[in-house]
């Protein structure tokens, strides 16, 4: 294998990028000038050094200077609801804290149910082990309103409730505002704060 189809195998790794579209990708990073190839690869050192994956909620953020609990943000900021959504990626929560509908913490849960999920790492352990050292006073589950987002909510519940069932009437789903077959990160900060508003139990 050569070093062209080894980056075409990698750019078929990124969300929704299939072989047409990798080496779509490919021939336009060739046809690009040195400089700029120099300043991508560059970039993509850069921000492996800038970013870190916070220990508490699994997101992504910019390392601060300023901030040297070793957290992020969101985790430090005591300010904040004692609530906990449980987002399926990054991309969800930033789309969520955009709206500025909810004011709690978060955890990423990482990709789909194990029997519906491809690529991506599910951490339901993570986020077991998060609750049994916290106490929330909710916890929504706000996962995509697809059959598989469906799935993963109830897989996620069952899971909780097995290992803590004192969490059993304190667990939510996103409510209508939502239609179906949307991703969060699609949805409109509008759609977003309406569907939050009108979260519901599960049982």
């Amino acid at each position: 294998m050569n070093s062209a189809e080894k980056l075409k195998e990698m750019l078929m790794q990124f969300p929704s990028v299939g072989p047409r579209q990798a080496e779509r990708f490919i021939y336009f990073i060739l046809s690009r000038s040195k400089a700029w190839k120099k300043e991508f690869a560059n970039l993509i050192e850069q921000v492996q050094q800038e970013v870190e994956l916070c220990p508490a909620c699994f997101r992504f953020y910019q390392k601060n200077h300023k901030n040297n609990s070793g957290i992020c943000s969101i985790c430090a900021n005591n300010q904040r609801d004692n609530a906990l959504m449980v987002v399926l990626n990054n991309t969800d929560l930033k789309n969520i804290e955009k709206s500025g509908s909810y004011t709690g913490k978060y955890f990423v849960i990482g990709g789909l149910a194990p029997s519906v999920g491809k690529a991506g790492t599910f951490r339901m352990q993570e986020l077991i082990a998060i609750l049994k050292k916290t106490e929330f006073t909710e916890i929504i589950l706000a996962m995509p309103a697809t059959v598989d987002g469906d799935y993963t909510t109830e897989y996620i519940k069952h899971e909780i409730i097995k290992t803590l069932p004192e969490y059993k009437d304190k667990i939510s789903v996103l409510g209508r505002g939502l239609s179906r077959g949307v991703e969060l990160e699609y949805a409109d900060p509008a759609t977003i704060k309406e569907a939050i508003k009108n979260k519901k139990t599960i049982f």
